[in-house]
């Protein structure tokens, strides 16, 4: 989803706007709210598919009540980032997201994260590769194989169900969260 539904004022939140790069120097787009002093840690969140940052702000605002900093970002192609959304590039987009949060908070306090759906997938692969100067991780109903997910999607239409098996086996497994 590339339009924001809503925004932190609508809400009375106070945040930030972030603007950083991936490694490939795509543009990216983000949320960083300050939490309750002093400030027990700082959570990196990622947010499931179809969506944006717009839809998932309410859901983790809370956090910053009980003294923790939360950074939200868009990967690639979704919110305001820019891009055009594909995985290689989203998983890489979180490495970029975590170094700017380590960086943000120079070690003074720790990191977390947070993912929800394919933000948990996404983040249970990109940590896989790379989980330096992360405390500790939720991942909230992430599935294991892409091509699984991509079965049950394509199950829930007639037209889908007749063709889930021949496009799941044309699906990669290579960013897998069971590997």
């Amino acid at each position: 989803m590339k339009e924001h539904i809503a925004s932190p004022e609508q809400y009375g939140f106070s945040y930030e706007d972030i603007e950083f790069t991936s490694e490939d120097g795509t543009r990216l787009h983000g949320w960083w709210f300050t939490g309750a002093q002093p400030a027990r840690g700082t959570v990196l969140y990622l947010h499931g598919n179809a969506q944006n940052i717009s839809t998932h702000a309410g859901l983790i605002y809370w956090l910053t009540e009980y003294h923790y900093d939360v950074f939200i970002f868009d990967y690639r192609g979704y919110g305001k980032s820019a891009g055009e959304a594909e995985l290689a590039g989203a998983i890489a987009d979180i490495g970029a997201a975590k170094r700017y949060a380590l960086q943000r908070v120079q070690q003074k306090q720790p990191l977390f994260v947070i993912g929800h759906s394919l933000g948990a997938s996404m983040g249970i692969y990109a940590l896989a590769q790379d989980h330096q100067g992360v405390e500790g991780a939720i991942f909230v109903a992430p599935f294991s194989e892409y091509s699984r997910v991509a079965r049950e999607m394509l199950s829930t239409h007639w037209l889908g169900w007749l063709f889930q098996w021949p496009v799941s086996l044309s699906i990669s497994d290579q960013f897998d969260p069971l590997k």
